[in-house]
Formats: C-alpha cells, sequence, structure tokens
C-alpha cells in the first residue's frame, strides 16, 4: 500500500492519530492543517461517519468515538491557552535565537504548535524548539545553545525562575533539509509547526521534503518563492563550525564513560549516514521509542474505531519496530539496518 485507499481512510487516519494526544479536528483543522481538498466532500466524509457511530461531535471539534476528549483531565480549549501561555514565556530565547545570527529559521514543535500542552505536578512541559541554522553554522548553533542553558541554570539559582523549560529537539542545518525519517508522524509536525521567523525558509523545508504529501496534500513552494533563501557559508564560517564540532565530539568522548554514551553514533564526515545521531552538517532524529509508541497508540485507537488493518500501519509508519525507527545489526559491519521480524511489527498482536 502506497497510498491512501479512500477519503474515509484518510479522514479517520487523521482523526485516530490526533485521538493519540486526546484532541480532536475541527472541520477549518482538517482543512489546513490536515490540507484536505473540497469542503463538501469533507462534510459528507464526516456526517457518514458519524452516523456509523465511528466519531462523535464535541463543540466544534470531531473525535474518535472511543476516545476521551479531556487529556489527563484537561479540555483542549484549556491546553490550547496553556500552549499560548507557553510560547509567549519563549519569546526572550528567540530574540536570544536572533541575536547569534546563525538562524534561519525559528518554529515550535511538539505540543505547544498543536495547542496540546499540559503541565502536572510531576513535570511541566517543555517548550519544543525546531531551528533551522545557516550553512555550517549548526554546531557552532549547538555551543551557543548549551552555554544559554548553563546561564539560565545559574539565573534560577539567584531566583530568576520565570524560563520554561526549553528543548531544541529538531536542529537542522541549511544544507542538509531532507528529514530522513519519511512517516505521518514527522510529516505531521513538519506540516504544522509553528513559525516565529523565517517563513521563507519553511517554505523550502516543505520543498526539499515534498515526501510528506504523500499524507497531507499541502502546498510546497516553488522555486522562485525560495530563491532568495539560498545562503552560502564562508571558508572561515566552515573553519570554525569544523572546529567546534572536534570540541564537542572530545567532550563526548571524556564524558562517554560516565553518561553511558555510544561514540560510533558520531560521524566526522560532511555527509549524511542513517546510522549516526550528529554528523557535521546534520543531527538526525530517526524517531526512536518516542516513534514506535504513537504507532503502538493509533493502531490501538484505528482497531477500537474502524478495523484492523497492518498494511495501513506500515503505510503510515513505514519501517517502525518496537524499539524504533531503527535497529542495530549485531553480526553485521553494517551498523542499523531496517529489521523485518514478524513478532516486531506493530498494531496487530
Amino acid at each position: 500500500m502506497n497510498a491512501w485507499r479512500s477519503d474515509t481512510q484518510k479522514l479517520a487516519s487523521y482523526l485516530c492519530y490526533l485521538g493519540i494526544f486526546n484532541s480532536g479536528l475541527s472541520e477549518d483543522d482538517i482543512l489546513k492543517k490536515c490540507h484536505w481538498g473540497k469542503k463538501t466532500t469533507l462534510t459528507q466524509n464526516l456526517v457518514d461517519l458519524e452516523t456509523a457511530g465511528a466519531i462523535k461531535k464535541v463543540k466544534n471539534s470531531y473525535f474518535v468515538t472511543s476516545v476521551d476528549p479531556n487529556l489527563l483531565g484537561v479540555p483542549m480549549n484549556v491546553r490550547a491557552s496553556n500552549s499560548e501561555k507557553l510560547i509567549k514565556l519563549g519569546e526572550p530565547f528567540y530574540r536570544f535565537l536572533q541575536s547569534t545570527g546563525c538562524v534561519m529559521l525559528i518554529a515550535i514543535s511538539g505540543s505547544a504548535s498543536h495547542a496540546n500542552v499540559v503541565n502536572t505536578e510531576e513535570k511541566e512541559a517543555d517548550l519544543d524548539i525546531f531551528l533551522v541554522c545557516k550553512p555550517a553554522t549548526m554546531q557552532i548553533m549547538r555551543m551557543i545553545y548549551a552555554l544559554y542553558v548553563r546561564f539560565i541554570k545559574i539565573a534560577k539559582l539567584f531566583g530568576r525562575a520565570d524560563y520554561p523549560r526549553f528543548c531544541v529537539n529538531t536542529l537542522m542545518d541549511f544544507e542538509s533539509l531532507q528529514v530522513q525519517n519519511c512517516s505521518i508522524f514527522t510529516a505531521f509536525d513538519l506540516l504544522n509547526l509553528r513559525i516565529i521567523t523565517g517563513e521563507q525558509t519553511f517554505n523550502l523545508l516543505k520543498r526539499k521534503n515534498a515526501w510528506t504529501q504523500k499524507y497531507f496534500s499541502s502546498n510546497v513552494a516553488t522555486d522562485r518563492e525560495c530563491e532568495d533563501a539560498e545562503p552560502a557559508a564562508s571558508p572561515a564560517t566552515r573553519f570554525v563550525n569544523w572546529i567546534v564540532f572536534l570540541i564537542l565530539a572530545l567532550r563526548s568522548t571524556v564524558l562517554a564513560p560516565f553518561r553511558g554514551n555510544d561514540m560510533e553514533s558520531i560521524s566526522f564526515s560532511t555527509a549524511y549516514a542513517r546510522n549516526k545521531s550528529w554528523c557535521l552538517y546534520h543531527q538526525n532524529h530517526l524517531g526512536g521509542g518516542h516513534q514506535s509508541a504513537i504507532a503502538r497508540r493509533f493502531a490501538q485507537i484505528y482497531t477500537e474505531n474502524f478495523e484492523e488493518d497492518p498494511e495501513l500501519y506500515e503505510f503510515l509508519f513505514r519501517g517502525t519496530i518496537e524499539r524504533g525507527t531503527w535497529e542495530k545489526n549485531k553480526d553485521s559491519s553494517k551498523p542499523h539496518i531496517e529489521i523485518e521480524k514478524a513478532d516486531s511489527h506493530l498494531g496487530y498482536r
């Protein structure tokens, strides 16, 4: 299966995917966030699914029947309000990032971008940041961010507690904009980033990741719209970036025995390698255990409300197994491969 079988299956999948996070979708959300086509077709599909008892309407949003519209007892409108407050708290950090001169795109990802922030007594929600750096500055930005985080920790010791918990969960170099983990999980997050600055770079990012069209029919920028977003790095910048990378790699090597880190995850090559977490121009986010947990939950919700469909799960979460998106091959010289195990696929046990 390489495409949606029908509009009904596509709509059901969207609602089940949001159901993972106890969220629903209004008609406007489906048209904009999911890039649906004609509204008349959408309305008819929603009516059909609601009549069949597969979905329900709570206020203005649609949910699959088995999903509670509240997450940990928190309704959607409160989660949306919490998200706006958290995003606003990050404004000093956005200004700081812009002042470095290293970033082309600053965006909010994760729960805040999806209006789904929940704070608990055990854990305060993180503000997830998505950054695209200027060519050959990613390692420089890594060091600047590490220093900023330490500054915040010191400031909190002196009573400054108004900083949210930051997490730069995606850091990309402009010269390496292709997302390697091509699933509905990364597609939805990528297309629904909350842009702080860098709309032109965001358009280019979408064009470089046209594979997302398989899941969502979004508008992809033309070459003309992206032509002004093509900077180049000077030899001096590339040299500094390389030196910083060496320093960070040396630091990781020294600390690895104490942290239990795997030094095999670092590559000194400029080229992307799927078995490396860090390369000179690329930080590799494969989804790891988080994506497999998302896939499991999706399979459960879809089966509860529709039917078991292993082919659909593989289409949406390509190559996802219990331990993540990729797995090490212990008896081969190739460190990472995709493994197809009968007992490791998700969603139909």
